[in-house]
């Protein structure tokens, strides 16, 4: 806790000290007299020149300290007019408490780190963060849990799951657009065995009709020797002297067309031609009941690839559901600092129900025991819009504070100059008696 704060040349403040008593420290007095500006000293000291505001000397001034007594520590800021641009350069200092005088610490900035936490030392604060804000402040009570960890990869689940669906949803749609007869046999036809059975028949016959022509070209022989014999016989009668050449010739002739005659008579009857009408139409029906049997193939394939994305899809969904249930058995395990209180990922719950339905005293308590636990060591709160606390709100805190042995700094603002440490133009006018 604070047992002194002194300041000089800080914002609006000239020259202050103050020595509270009690757990509330209320700060009070007209607007723009210096209230706000004891506030911002205490978190300029302590939250390190990231917290300091833009301009924090004094108009006027070149130079302003803040002074922190905390009981076991010393913690002093000082800071002078920046120069060659820059509006102001800062240091900190971190006594310990010895006996005899004090010793400086080394790494001051980190002791006085050691000593905060990370959520606001004004409980107001952590009550106006947006609901997303408050469930990352209270995620630090559930320990052994990466919620960021478990939110990407329930992320990248629910995006594989979608893409999963959408492909699921495909190949259900494409299975329903193919429509096959219910009578459709098991397996394919042969279609090969068909088409070289109609290749046989046709080679079959193409041989009938050679030979066909070749005897129709032997019978044409036959009638073309026996025309020239003919002329041969009607020539005798005139070329007697050739008749004995010519009778050799026609007996020649003769017992050629005698022998072909014979081969002719006496050859085999020719099949007859091949129907190939009925295989081809066969052929035919073949290739319709085969490319509807690839139909049936094809949504049935279609039909396993729908099953085999669904049942993916409900994986994603056991592992988003698994992850969440660990989440919530990890939160509802978690040691928060006021009973009742709860979260999700979309926000506080109080008692089972949503934290902005809760009464505003329920929300003072949990704000005021959360910087509480966030800050066991410093064990200091500030509140910048005390004014808006009822005094049932000041109840519960300076209960609160009693009871945890904090120190809660208030700003009020009260023109009666009997209520606090009243600031006027930058200086303590009147302190509240101990």
């Amino acid at each position: 806790m604070i047992v002194e704060l002194r300041a000089e040349n800080f914002q609006r403040l000239k020259a202050v000290q103050i020595r509270p008593h009690g757990r509330v420290v209320r700060l009070t007095g007209d607007n723009g007299e210096g209230k706000t500006s004891v506030l911002e000293a205490i978190a300029s000291a302590i939250r390190g020149k990231d917290a300091c505001p833009r301009d924090p000397i004094r108009g006027g001034a070149d130079k302003a300290w803040i002074s922190l007594d905390l009981g076991d520590k010393i913690v002093r800021r000082t800071f002078s007019r920046g120069k060659d641009g820059k509006p102001f350069t800062t240091s900190l200092s971190v006594e310990a408490k010895v006996e005899g005088g004090t010793a400086k610490l080394t790494s001051p900035q980190a002791v006085i780190d050691s000593m905060m936490g990370d959520i606001s030392f004004d409980p107001l604060v952590f009550l106006s963060m947006d609901a997303k804000a408050q469930v990352n402040a209270l995620r630090r009570f559930v320990p052994g849990v990466d919620f960021v960890a478990i939110a990407q990869a329930n992320e990248e689940d629910r995006q594989a799951r979608t893409e999963i669906n959408r492909k699921a949803k495909d190949a259900a749609t494409r299975a329903k657009a193919i429509s096959v007869p219910a009578d459709l046999p098991a397996s394919k036809i042969d279609e090969q065995a068909l088409l070289d059975q109609i290749t046989g028949a046709a080679q079959g016959n193409a041989e009938i009709e050679t030979r066909r022509a070749r005897r129709a070209e032997f019978a044409a022989n036959v009638e073309r020797m026996r025309e020239h014999v003919a002329l041969r016989r009607e020539r005798i009668l005139e070329l007697h002297r050739e008749i004995e050449t010519i009778t050799k010739e026609v007996e020649v002739l003769d017992k050629r067309i005698n022998e072909d005659a014979t081969h002719i008579l006496n050859a085999p009857p020719l099949p007859d031609p091949v129907d190939i009408s009925a295989v081809s139409a066969a052929l035919t029906d073949a290739r319709r009941i085969n490319g509807l049997i690839d139909q049936r193939n094809t949504r049935d394939a279609l039909l396993r690839e729908a099953s085999h994305y669904e049942f993916a899809s409900e994986s994603y969904t056991d592992a988003i559901e698994a992850r969440e249930k660990r989440k919530r058995d990890a939160i509802a395990k978690a040691d928060l600092p006021v009973a009742g209180l709860g979260f999700t990922d979309d926000g506080l719950t109080w008692d089972g129900h949503p934290f902005e339905q809760a009464s505003m005293a329920a929300k003072l308590r949990v704000g005021v025991a959360l910087a509480m636990s966030s800050n066991p060591r410093l064990r200091v709160l500030r509140i910048r819009d005390g004014s808006l606390l009822s005094e049932e709100s000041m109840a519960v805190i300076a209960e609160m504070a009693e009871a945890n042995d904090f120190q809660v700094w208030v700003e009020l603002v009260d023109t009666s100059g009997r209520v606090g440490f009243v600031l006027e133009d930058g200086t303590v006018r009147d302190a509240e008696a101990a």
